[in-house]
C-alpha cells in the first residue's frame, strides 16, 4: 500500500516538468493518460484497503470473502432491513464483481444490495422488471435462494440418483393454528429448469407417506403444485422438500392439548383402518361413506382427467389432482364431512360430491 502511494505521488511530481516541453495537445493526452493511471491505482489502492479491514472514509468495510458453502437464508429480505442474514446475503452477492462490484458488508440491506439482487435475479433469469411488493424485483425470497442453491461452492443441490442439479422451494399456509390444523403446500420444483428428470418428495414430518413429485425428462420448465395435508395433533413439524441432498423445509407450530381436541370422552379415538374412494366418470365411489373416527380416507383419481377434493366448509382442500394422484386425510371428530370436485362438482350435493360420516 505504501508503494501504491508513492506511485500516485510520483505522478503528479513528473506532470509540471514534462508540461515545459510538450505541446498543448500532447500534455492534454498525456493529462488524461495520468487520470487513467490515477484511477487504476485509487482502484488497486481500495481493494487493498478493503481486504485489510480499514474503512472506505464513511464507516463502511468492503470486502470480497473467498468462496464459502452457500449460506442457510430463512427470511426474505428487502430494502431498508438488518441483520446477520443481510450480511450473509451481501457477502455471498460479493463473490461476483459484476452482481455486487461495490461489495459492501454492512449487514443493512440499502440501494446498492437491491441492486445486486436485481441483477443476479436477471442473469439467473428469475425476474427481470417490476416492483418489489408485485414481482419481487430486487427482494431476496425464496425463488432467489433456490437459485443460490444451484451455484454456491460445495453446493449439494443435485439428485442423488440422476447428478443433476435440482432446486426447488416451498410455500406453506397457515403455518400455524389449533389441531385439527389443514396445511396448504404449493411446491415449486425444477428451478432451474433442466431437461433432466428428477423426482422430489414432500415429506410432512408426522409419519404420514410422504408426496411424490415427478418431473419427466424434457420438460424443461419449472413445476408448481399443491398438496394439502391435516395435522391432527397438536406439535411442531417440519415440512421438507427434497430430491436427493437437496432440501428445503418449513416448520408448522400446530396448538392444543393433545387428546382433547381430537376425541369425545369415552369412546374409542383410532382404529388405524383406511378406507379408498375412487375419483372416476365424474364421481366420488362410494359417494357416502361410514367409517370410526381415527380412519384415513385416501381418494384415488383413478380417472382420465384432473379432479380435486375440496371440502364444503372450506377446512381442507386436495388441490388439482392429475390421474394417478392420491390424496389421504385422517378424521379424529364425529361428524359428518361434506366434500366436492371444484371441477366437475359444487357444495350441498351438487354434481361430483360426496359424504362422508365420522363414527
Amino acid at each position: 500500500m505504501r508503494k501504491l502511494k508513492a506511485a500516485i505521488l510520483a505522478v503528479f511530481l513528473l506532470l509540471p516538468s514534462a508540461a515545459s516541453a510538450l505541446t498543448q495537445a500532447e500534455i492534454n493526452a498525456q493529462t488524461q493518460s495520468i487520470l487513467n493511471q490515477l484511477a487504476q491505482l485509487q482502484q488497486q489502492l481500495n481493494q487493498l484497503t478493503a481486504a485489510s479491514g480499514q474503512t472506505n472514509g464513511v464507516g463502511v468495510v468492503s470486502v470480497v470473502p473467498p468462496l464459502y458453502s452457500c449460506p442457510s437464508f430463512v427470511r426474505t429480505l428487502k430494502l431498508g432491513m438488518s441483520g446477520s442474514d443481510v450480511t450473509e446475503l451481501q457477502q455471498f452477492l460479493a463473490r461476483s464483481q459484476i452482481i455486487y462490484p461495490e461489495a459492501q458488508v454492512t449487514g443493512y440491506f440499502g440501494v446498492l444490495t437491491q441492486t445486486a439482487v436485481q441483477r443476479w435475479q436477471v442473469k439467473y433469469n428469475i425476474v427481470s422488471s417490476g416492483a418489489p411488493e408485485s414481482t419481487g424485483y430486487g427482494v431476496a425470497g425464496p425463488r432467489t435462494y433456490a437459485s443460490f442453491g444451484t451455484r454456491c461452492s460445495g453446493s449439494s443441490s443435485t439428485n442423488s440418483t440422476t447428478g443433476d442439479i435440482v432446486g426447488g422451494y416451498i410455500r406453506v399456509t397457515p403455518t400455524s393454528g389449533a389441531a385439527p390444523l389443514p396445511v396448504s403446500v404449493v411446491a415449486t420444483v425444477n428451478t432451474v429448469r433442466s431437461c433432466a428428470a428428477a423426482t422430489y418428495s414432500l415429506d410432512w414430518g408426522d409419519g404420514a407417506p410422504p408426496q411424490q413429485i415427478f418431473i419427466p425428462a424434457g420438460r424443461c420448465e419449472e413445476v408448481t403444485e399443491t398438496h394439502t395435508h391435516t395435522y391432527p395433533n397438536p406439535g411442531t413439524q417440519t415440512i421438507k422438500l427434497s430430491s436427493g441432498a437437496h432440501v428445503s423445509a418449513a416448520t408448522v407450530y400446530v396448538s392444543g392439548t393433545a387428546g382433547v381436541q381430537t376425541q369425545i370422552q369415552g369412546q374409542p379415538t383410532s382404529t388405524g383402518a383406511t378406507t379408498l374412494v375412487q375419483m372416476s366418470s365424474n364421481s366420488f365411489t362410494p359417494r357416502t361413506l361410514a367409517v370410526a373416527r381415527g380412519t384415513t380416507v385416501t381418494w384415488s383419481n383413478t380417472d382420465s382427467m384432473m379432479h380435486n377434493v375440496t371440502a364444503d366448509n372450506g377446512s381442507y382442500a386436495s388441490g388439482d389432482m392429475p390421474p394417478g394422484r392420491t390424496y389421504s386425510l385422517t378424521l379424529t371428530i364425529a361428524g359428518t364431512y361434506s366434500y366436492y370436485c371444484s371441477i366437475h362438482g359444487g357444495p350441498g350435493g351438487t354434481g361430483m360430491s360426496g359424504i362422508i360420516v365420522v363414527n
